[in-house]
């Protein structure tokens, strides 16, 4: 489990970077078929896409501590799709707002 926990952690890591970047530099062509999106402003648009990433990035990072701590598989990807399930959800709630 130790391999899947430095994935884990090396993939959170590499979310937040990505939204550091984005919330610094508040260029949407960052985002990934920005295109496709019809927005008024486009830096509050990169900014709440920047949060909303960081706060989905916490899953992998949890998954990751678990996973160190019980040496099993099933707590672990219980936690990674949990986490990723609510936090979404969290993610679309804080969006909307």
């Amino acid at each position: 489990m130790e391999g899947y926990a430095v994935i884990m952690l090396c993939f959170a890591g590499f979310l937040l970077i990505y939204a550091g970047i984005l919330a610094k530099t508040k260029d949407i062509k960052m985002i990934p078929r920005s295109y496709a999106v019809n927005v008024k402003n486009k830096k509050q648009y990169a900014e709440k896409i920047a949060k909303v990433t960081a706060l989905v990035a916490l899953a992998p990072m949890a998954s990751a501590l678990v996973a160190r701590i019980t040496d099993a598989a099933a707590p672990s990807l219980i936690v990674l799709i949990g986490g990723f399930i609510l936090l979404i959800w969290l993610g679309v709630r804080f969006f909307k707002a």
